[in-house]
């Protein structure tokens, strides 16, 4: 099998458009998240808020949104930590194995 010049340049070019793919992809993830932080900074500004409002209420309820609204915090934050770092080495093998297998 005769391998061209056209047909590593098609090779090549089909490998940089996915590569973009997925840098846009990634792009679009972390403004995804970034705007559910910023959601819950706002929440967070709303509870406490209200906090203030029924400072007499039944606070075991009270305590109990808190800490489910804590949990959720830290699990957004979390996934923003991860969504920061960048692939590790497995993962980059397991893309360009999937990139050059399907070219």
């Amino acid at each position: 099998m005769e391998i061209t010049e056209k047909k590593i340049v098609n090779v090549l070019t089909n490998i940089m458009t996915r590569l973009d793919d997925l840098e846009f992809a990634q792009h679009q993830h972390k403004e995804m998240f970034y705007k559910v932080k910023k959601r819950l900074l706002e929440l967070n500004d709303n509870l406490n808020d209200i906090l203030d409002v029924v400072e007499d209420a039944d606070m075991e309820m009270v305590d109990e949104v808190k800490s489910k609204y804590s949990e959720l915090r830290s699990w957004v934050d979390n996934e923003l930590d991860g969504e920061e770092t960048d692939f590790d080495d497995e993962d980059a093998r397991q893309l360009m194995n999937q990139i050059v297998g399907e070219s």
